[in-house]
């Protein structure tokens, strides 16, 4: 009997100790990210000559390659967990990227005149949830992944103008949402308690659909349509403050 309350003991310890590192605890985070984008989609344009005329001139289309490069920073906060080097997260991210610059290109219309144009497309600040998934394997790395939606209001303004003379420009704007992926590191900083620095990279995709714009020429009879919805690709690092 005796042995058989000792195992009882020791088996009933064993539970319990396991128990206790299966805990869930958890906590809330706030933090501030700084990085660099790249921004890449081409520009789809159409040009209809003479479309109010009885017989249209003709139709031009021009795909320009539209890149953006520059800096991004933002704010973040959240709420996560932490079971057994485990760590699940939700967070809500609000962000500026400062790449809206204005990209001019050239190209011969159906009616044999040289163009002269100009395109902007300029994204407001960024608003984006996601949920993250991370694994402890040393005290002082923990990887994870990534997954969320991002959604801004887009801004596309398109100018030009060629030597008959003829200009046309119109600018238009639009709600996009677009899915986000990231693999990032996290490292705790041991001098400040909750204390964290993160290197993260983040793709993200084209929106659910472009931000089309469409207006008339000086001469009341050309049509010009133009269209773009770009990619994204991030790396930021991010200072965090876990409330632990």
């Amino acid at each position: 009997m005796k042995k058989l309350g000792t195992v009882i003991f020791m088996g009933t310890a064993l539970m319990a100790s396991s128990a206790a590192n299966a805990a869930w605890e958890w906590n809330w985070l706030v933090g501030a990210t700084a990085g660099y984008a790249d921004r890449s989609g081409d520009l789809s344009m159409g040009m209809t000559d003479g479309p109010a005329a009885a017989v249209p001139l003709g139709v031009t289309e021009v795909v320009k390659t539209h890149n953006d490069s520059g800096f991004a920073w933002g704010l973040l906060g959240g709420l996560q967990a932490h079971c057994n080097g485990w760590v699940f997260g939700g967070e809500l991210n609000v962000d500026w990227r400062d790449f809206d610059d204005s990209r001019g290109f050239s190209f011969t219309s159906a009616s044999n005149n040289v163009n002269n144009a100009a395109a902007r497309f300029d994204r407001g600040a960024v608003v984006g949830l996601s949920g993250r998934v991370g694994y402890e394997f040393l005290p002082y790395f923990m990887p994870y992944v990534r997954l969320g939606v991002e959604t801004s209001n887009d801004e596309l303004t398109l100018a030009g103008s060629d030597a008959t003379p003829f200009t046309y420009g119109a600018s238009t704007d639009k709600r996009t949402y677009r899915l986000v992926a990231g693999l990032g590191a996290e490292i705790p900083i041991p001098s400040v308690h909750g204390l964290s620095f993160r290197m993260e990279y983040n793709h993200v995709t084209k929106a659910n659909n472009s931000v089309t714009l469409n207006t008339t020429g000086t001469d009341g009879a050309t049509l010009v349509t133009a269209k773009m919805n770009p990619r994204t690709n991030m790396g930021k690092a991010s200072l965090i403050y876990n409330f632990l």
